[in-house]
């Protein structure tokens, strides 16, 4: 039949080979004895195979009984067996009257040749029979003791492939490995569908063996659908139907122990193994299955239970997708602990940083006693462990443990931080997986267990650490190990190290790096050492590289020569071999020129799309004219085979820039862009600039390269060029190029505009001048009248300050004398009231002057912590005296003091409260409200700490929005008698308090101030008893400065009530000399009393810088009239001790006095 049909003949040949089913060199399955010579006729299967190989080249008769166990017609394919041996039998061209389950006689000669033949020879049947097929029963791999015999065996059957020429394939699942199934059909027959199902099948064994002699994939030939018998559906099979075992129960099942698991698929390898997740563990089933499962989707699995070093696997497995309501796997506990490594890789940074317990086992991959961490893994990964504060013993790599912790974050995957570590066991470690430096940049082998391979550049030490630098194909990374060792033939050596891969994070958690952690000196293994000299070795054409069969690993080093047509020194040379190019990346820095002749020896890789030499060594060979460039005359195609060649190429120069320690020419050859990188001129050169201005013709000399795009497209042509003279200046730009006429163009038309628009313009600004002369003469208008006004306040100002002044000196000459007055002790009591309230009038006469002055000159206010609800209510009645306008006060308990000048925040509470009266003529209401308020950071208006709030509310007409934004200018007013000072004057007195005012109206309703002023950090002070009889009397002499008669006479008798001499002048001359004097004679004055003010002298300021210059150590009190003097607010800086305003009674003078005296120091 294949004679009639050998294109038919060819096509099965190639199929049942491609699937391993056709044995070319069929033996028999029993071990042959040793061969002896050659009997009369063959009488078995076995006597054959035992015949010896000189026997077999002649022909052999043979007559043996044996039964026919496969046979398939159109296939040309037969097995037959007898009582000791089986074999595949070549059965000839011609059909053959035989089918499976006959027992024949055969009668025959063999032809000449290793094998059996039935093309010459008769059969007779003998019976109907069939052998007992073989179990096979676990013993899928002993090919010896099945080849050729009919067995038996149960499997899963995956799917059926598409029927080929009467014969049907099934795709089964036999002890987890995938294999096939042949059934022969007959005519009409149509194959049984068997898929998802579990059968027992009975075929003759045909394998097809690996290189190594193992079993690659088992063929069963089937010769009847009889013999494929359906045992379940596997969606009815009774094995799902077992109670359920959780993964971390598999240790405590009895060996060969059939179990039924549920979980979710968390990998999948189709035909090879699935791995399946429940709560508690992790474990790889092995099934030819190829039943697609998502990742996520709920699997129930049944099988026995084996583990291998960390992971357990379910052999024999059969799975199928769960779909019951109530297998479905249990939602995890989130109180829980959780059980699995990737239960706490999967955890997002703020869950992990949760502290969420876990109990983890898996085993100890790298670990040392002088880290803070060690390393894990089980079977669903890799974990970092943090040691924490356990004392539990730390395990050796190898070891089996239990971890109890809680999770945290990492700095770049979660962690846990251990509180408890039991060893269980010793176990073997898993088997390191071989990845690319790439394929861990990913951060999926964080924490695991790998195997990667690179050249060692060098060796640091950091206390007990070895760090290799290790660079690869893909890049460098570090492996770190703790050893002693010198490790002298790890440098410059190829090696494959062994250990744990960890990234390396930044602060945002994102990889930059890896980590490797080896356990020890073991686990690197030198793949080829270090050369005693690199160049001792075969030369390698450039133009063989990258061909088939050539050197294509980064492991070995090769080395090739050729000649410099590009060097950046630390970085690469570019080299040419006749016209191959190559790459070559070397950090040596010695500096090559155009056509020297080198040797580079490195590891073949690649960088980007081209061939590059990695990590190389040069040395220079010689030297050679450099190759005549290419010239592309136009480069409009970007071509890859023209990456590294010398070429030649004219275009116009449009722009220069700098590209890091490069200059980048961009230049336009045709239609087509491209950029030439050089380094910029050096020397006299650079400071001549640049030979080629913008617009030149040149003509480049240089090695091509190209920059590819996202999709590994080319995109822009490069051209890298050794120095300035590989560029030749063609032709220079003419001067009235493009860009000057259209500068020329465009000046021209903005003239022409100009000159239109110039005629427009100007009779509008004839008009907008003459609008703006007619508005400047009104608004001269007004600011001369505003000037005359301004002149006459200021002119009201200079009296009321001078009036002020004078009327403080004169108060000063009665309330000192009233002091002194009452401190007769023959005085009843009827006078001394009298007096006191003589005292009081003086002192309101004084608080009217401190305001008086403020109006006048304004000036820094002297602060003092002061009870704010005493001022506020004292100022708001005053200011109502005789008003038909009453005041309600609401103050808060528990008020701060403040820290304000007194006589300046009554001057505000007045002149709003008499604002709001007279706003109110027919009477009204005045809210008054005082609380304490802290202003947190950031505040924009008032800088952090504690206030005072005051809020001063009426309920009069109102003030119009236009007016509002306006009325704490100077000068303006709403009144028509007004002048506008008032509210201007509040504004400056508040802002130099360090704190803030604000106003609110609305027409009809009224109008609320708040103001803010900052809090005393101290109590105000109490006020002191103005008796003074028992008071320890000073002594000293003092000297005083006015310029008034009845004033030095009153401090003289005041300061004389207190114990010390006097001596009174009235200029600063006439002190500053008496002073001296006193000096020089051995009686220093203990205390010295200056007035401000001196009219026509030396006033109390200039007296002082003269006196500290003669004893800086004087102790001096300034006084003056005018109290809101700056020097009274900060007397201290200009030398001052003490300060007294006038008008001053005995005893405001006796407090000062006893401070300065009495309480720092003797006198002197």
């Amino acid at each position: 039949m294949f004679a009639r049909h050998p294109s038919r003949r060819l096509l099965l040949l190639g199929l049942l080979s491609a699937f391993g089913i056709f044995p070319f060199a069929p033996l028999a399955s029993a071990q042959p004895s040793p061969p002896r010579e050659a009997p009369a006729v063959v009488s078995s299967i076995g006597q054959f195979w035992r015949l010896s190989p000189e026997a077999k080249q002649h022909p052999v008769p043979f007559r043996f009984e044996c039964v026919v166990t496969y046979y398939d017609s159109e296939w040309g394919m037969l097995w037959v067996q007898d009582a000791d041996s089986a074999a595949y039998v070549i059965p000839g061209p011609r059909p053959l009257p035989l089918q499976a389950g006959q027992r024949i006689l055969v009668t025959g000669t063999n032809p000449a040749g290793p094998e059996l033949s039935f093309a010459d020879a008769s059969f007779q049947v003998v019976a109907l029979a069939s052998p007992a097929p073989l179990p096979l029963d676990n013993r899928l791999e002993q090919v010896q003791l099945f080849k050729n015999r009919l067995v038996s065996v149960d499997a899963v059957v995956d799917r059926l492939a598409p029927p080929i020429s009467g014969h049907q394939q099934y795709l089964l699942s036999i002890e987890g490995r995938p294999a096939l199934a042949w059934l022969r059909l007959g005519p009409g027959q149509k194959p049984p569908d068997l898929a998802n199902s579990r059968v027992r099948i009975t075929g003759v064994y045909n394998p097809s063996l690996a290189p190594d002699g193992e079993l690659a994939v088992l063929t069963l030939m089937v010769a009847t659908p009889e013999r494929l018998q359906l045992i379940c559906r596997l969606e009815n099979d009774p094995t799902f139907e077992l109670p359920r075992t959780p993964v971390d129960q598999l240790p405590d099942c009895p060996a060969n122990t059939l179990v039924h698991l549920m979980g979710v698929a968390v990998a999948h390898l189709p035909g090879h193994s699935l791995q399946l997740r429940d709560n508690t563990g992790q474990i790889e089933l092995l099934s030819a299955q190829t039943v697609p499962c998502a990742i996520g989707s709920p699997v129930e699995a049944v099988g026995y239970p084996r583990v291998i070093g960390t992971v357990w696997q379910l052999a024999n497995a059969a799975y199928r997708p769960l779909t019951r309501p109530d297998g479905q796997p249990a939602t995890p506990d989130p109180a829980q602990p959780l059980r699995l490594v990737a239960q706490v890789s999967a955890l997002p940074a703020s869950a992990a940083a949760a502290a969420h317990p876990v109990r983890l086992t898996g085993v100890v991959t790298w670990s040392h006693p002088e880290s803070p961490f060690f390393f894990i893994q089980d079977a669903s990964g890799g974990l970092c462990i943090q040691r924490g504060t356990t004392g539990a013993r730390l395990r050796p790599p190898g070891r089996r443990v239990e971890i109890s912790g809680t999770t945290t974050m990492g700095p770049f995957a979660p962690a846990v931080e251990a509180t408890d570590i039991v060893k269980l066991g010793d176990i073997i470690l898993p088997t390191p997986k071989a990845v690319s430096l790439d394929h861990a940049m990913t951060g999926a082998e964080e924490a695991q267990l790998v195997e990667m391979t690179g050249y060692v550049r060098r060796i640091q030490r950091e206390g007990p650490w070895a760090k290799l630098e290790v660079a690869t194909e893909g890049g460098d990374f570090i492996a770190t190990v703790a050893t002693a060792e010198p490790l002298d033939s790890v440098p410059d050596s190829v090696v494959r190290l062994r250990g744990v891969c960890s990234a390396q994070a930044n602060d945002q958690r994102q990889l930059q790096s890896i980590q490797l952690w080896l356990a020890d000196t073991s686990s690197i293994q030198i793949v080829e050492p270090a050369p005693a000299d690199s160049f001792e070795r075969p030369l390698h054409a450039i133009a063989s590289l990258g061909r088939y069969g050539s050197i294509q690993t980064y492991e070995h080093r090769i080395k090739v020569h050729g000649t410099v047509t590009h060097h950046t020194p630390g970085v690469a040379v570019q080299i040419l071999e006749d016209s191959a190019p190559l790459l070559v990346l070397s950090r040596d820095p010695a500096p090559l020129a155009q056509g020297d002749q080198i040797d580079a020896v490195g590891f073949l890789g690649r960088q980007g799309q081209r061939l590059a030499l990695r990590e190389a060594r040069v040395r220079k060979a010689g030297t050679a004219s450099l190759p005549a460039p290419r010239h592309l005359a136009a480069p409009e195609q970007l071509l890859p085979d023209n990456i590294g060649q010398l070429v030649q190429i004219d275009g116009q120069l449009i722009a220069t820039a700098s590209a890091g320690d490069k200059l980048r020419l961009t230049i336009q050859a045709d239609n087509r862009l491209f950029e030439a990188y050089l380094s910029p001129p050096a020397g006299d050169a650079a400071a001549a600039g640049l030979p080629w201005p913008v617009g030149s013709l040149l003509t480049v000399t240089g090695v091509y390269d190209l920059q590819y795009d996202a999709y590994g497209r080319p995109a822009l042509l490069q051209l890298h060029v050794q120095d300035q003279y590989d560029v030749l200046l063609r032709q220079r730009p003419p001067w009235l190029d493009r860009s000057r006429i259209l500068a020329l163009a465009a000046l021209l038309a903005v003239g022409i505009l100009l000159v239109a628009l110039w005629g427009a313009t100007l009779r509008r600004r004839v008009r907008r001048q003459t609008d703006q002369i007619r508005r400047q003469l009104a608004r001269e208008s007004h600011l001369e009248a505003e000037l005359q006004r301004t002149s006459k306040l200021e002119s009201l100002g200079l009296l009321a300050g001078g009036i002020a002044h004078d009327f403080n000196n004169l108060l000063t000459v009665v309330m000192g004398n009233l002091s002194l007055l009452k401190l007769d002790p023959g005085l009843d009591a009827d006078s001394t009231e009298c007096l006191q309230e003589a005292e009081n009038a003086i002192g309101r006469s004084r608080d009217l002057t401190m305001q008086l002055l403020t109006f006048a000159k304004g000036g820094d206010p002297v602060r003092t912590s002061v009870a704010l609800a005493d001022v506020v209510q004292e100022a708001t009645r005053f200011a109502l005296h005789g008003s038909t306008v009453r005041a309600a006060f609401e103050l808060a308990p528990g008020l701060w003091p403040a820290e304000v000048d007194q006589g300046q925040i009554s001057q505000v509470v007045q002149n709003i409260v008499m604002n709001a009266a007279q706003a109110m003529p027919q009477g009204g209401r005045i809210r008054v409200e005082l609380a304490n308020e802290t202003v947190p950071e950031g505040d924009r208006l008032l800088a952090p700490g504690r206030y005072l709030r005051l809020t001063l509310a009426d309920d009069g007409p109102g003030i119009s929005p236009e007016a509002l934004p306006r009325i704490f200018d100077p000068y303006f007013t709403t009144k028509k008698t007004g002048h506008g000072i008032g509210l201007a004057t509040v504004h400056s007195i508040i802002k130099k308090h360090g704190g803030h005012i604000t106003v609110a109206s609305t027409l009809g309703q009224g109008t609320v101030f708040k103001i803010w002023l900052p809090a005393a950090a101290a109590a105000p002070a109490a006020a002191q008893p103005a008796a003074l009889a028992t008071r320890a009397r000073a002594r000293g002499r003092a000297l005083v400065l006015d310029d008034e008669e009845s004033i030095r006479r009153l401090a003289t008798a005041m300061l004389g009530r207190l114990g010390l001499e006097t001596v009174a002048v009235a200029d600063g001359a006439d002190a500053l000399r008496a002073y001296a004097e006193a000096l020089h004679q051995g009686h220093p004055f203990a205390l010295v009393i200056l007035d401000l003010t001196i009219p026509g002298g030396l006033g109390g300021e200039e007296t002082m810088r003269e006196l500290l210059k003669i004893d800086p150590e004087v102790r001096a009190i300034v006084s003056s009239g005018y109290s809101n003097n700056p020097v009274l607010a900060d007397h201290r800086s200009y030398g001052f001790k003490g300060m007294v305003s006038k008008p001053y009674e005995l005893a405001d003078l006796g407090l000062v006095v006893d401070r300065l005296l009495l309480e720092t120091a003797e006198p002197r």
